[in-house]
């Protein structure tokens, strides 16, 4: 474990002492959106004005969208006006050269600027990270993580120790990030809640380690382990089949997962390792427990603040199982609990719960304990209206009468029947199979 972050926090009345003076200066705008946005310097040198959105009062980064306080949104518009002339489009330019700042003329420029009203010990980046600190006393950590674009693990390293260690002061406290491992997850709601925010992380973040395993994850259900070990010998593109370890097991390739496979191979140097997933910088493999920090950083960057990778491999399953569920239904008319089991390989209960899901989402009728395709039998809810109308019109009814009045096999019928008995709106004939209405 690293040691938890340190550095100067600037005193803010000096800092605006210094916005002020260098009002109409390149260096006001440097210190604003480092301060004011938090934007690291190489955000601040590559920032152009098609980026800055007054309407919506937002700076649309490449990797996030920083919200514009009205103090930063009037600096920036002056500024606007101020390089309207100049043919750079870069926001952090320098209007009597009318050349772009260059990195190390941004890093001078905040230096002399910082040490001329006394801050001769706090640093561009010492500004970034006092807005990370400003924003944590008045948002939560999922949203402070979008906005400013640092990870999971550099908030949990750094600034919630350092946060929580100056809240008593405060009289607030930074909020806890749930584990990145699962067990439990978000579930079937939660997933289903997420989805298209889900799609559009996947669309933005393809060319990412972390987008390319969420479509893994997401389209073909494997986990952060066979996603890690994956090389390229395993993806066979001709036959459109992923193979998974020493096993056998293979997976077909989505259109989709195919897509982002053969971009992803495209974009690789000759000679470079071959796993298919790789750390951006250093382009090794990846460190299981840091991968998922990755994944989780990237959905919450994304708007899913409740959704763990393990629960996006989870919606796959349950879509894999979906669809086998429903074959088999197609095939034989008809699944029970039990057959649902076997058909799944997992728990009795674990299948009853995803019979009534799909029940519940009108997929299937449940009549008893057996559930059938939908719009091919009448649902429970009909039974008694159904019967009883065709009591009034003929007198009696028999099972086949209700087989066929239900779409029910007759020993189904037949229960439907006895329940109905049982519960004293029909009677039973004598000895025989007929049932009459009650008062005939």
């Amino acid at each position: 474990m690293r040691a938890q972050c340190t550095f100067h926090r600037p005193d803010a009345e000096k800092l605006t002492a210094a916005l002020n003076r260098y009002y109409f200066d390149p260096v006001g705008i440097v210190l604003c959106l480092a301060w004011r946005a938090g934007l690291g310097r190489g955000e601040i040198h590559a920032l152009t004005w098609e980026q800055v959105d007054f309407r919506g009062e937002v700076l649309r980064l490449p990797d996030r969208e920083v919200p514009l306080s009205p103090e930063l949104r009037e600096a920036l518009l002056r500024w606007e006006k101020r390089c309207a002339a100049l043919e750079d489009r870069h926001v952090a330019v320098s209007p009597r050269l009318k050349t772009h700042l260059q990195p190390a003329s941004i890093s001078i420029l905040a230096r002399s600027a910082l040490d001329s009203v006394g801050l001769e010990d706090v640093t561009l980046k010492d500004l970034r990270y006092d807005c990370i600190c400003r924003m944590l006393e008045t948002h939560d950590w999922p949203y402070v993580l979008r906005v400013t674009g640092i990870s999971l693990e550099t908030y949990r390293t750094w600034f919630a120790p350092l946060f929580q260690s100056a809240a008593p002061e405060r009289g607030a406290s930074a909020p806890e990030p749930a584990p990145v491992r699962g067990g439990g997850g978000a579930g079937e709601q939660e997933y289903s809640a997420n989805e298209y925010r889900l799609w559009l992380i996947m669309q933005k973040e393809r060319a990412t380690p972390a987008g390319i395993a969420l479509w893994l994850m997401q389209q073909l259900g494997l986990h952060t382990e066979q996603i890690l070990r994956l090389t390229w010998d395993d993806i066979d593109f001709k036959r459109n089949r992923l193979r998974l370890g020493g096993k056998g097991e293979t997976r077909e390739l989505t259109k989709g997962v195919a897509r982002v496979l053969r971009e992803e191979l495209d974009r690789r140097a000759p000679g470079e390792d071959p796993h298919v997933i790789l750390s951006a910088r250093a382009r090794r493999p990846i460190d299981p427990a840091r991968f998922s920090v990755m994944l989780r950083t990237t959905l919450i960057r994304g708007g899913i603040d409740d959704l763990n990778p393990i629960d996006v491999r989870r919606g796959a399953v349950r879509e894999t199982e979906n669809r086998l569920i429903a074959n088999y239904v197609r095939e034989r008319g008809v699944i029970t609990t039990r057959e649902c089991a076997e058909l799944l390989d997992t728990t009795e209960n674990r299948a009853r719960a995803r019979l009534k899901l799909l029940a519940d989402s009108g997929a299937l009728v449940c009549v008893g304990i057996r559930y059938y395709p939908a719009g091919q039998t009448v649902g429970p809810e009909k039974h008694r209206e159904i019967i009883l109308g065709y009591l009034n019109e003929h007198g009696s009814i028999r099972c086949q009468d209700a087989a066929r009045l239900l779409n029910l096999p007759a020993r189904q019928a037949g229960l439907v029947l006895r329940r109905m008995a049982e519960r004293g709106f029909i009677v039973r004939k004598g000895d025989s199979r007929r049932y009459l209405l009650r008062d005939a």
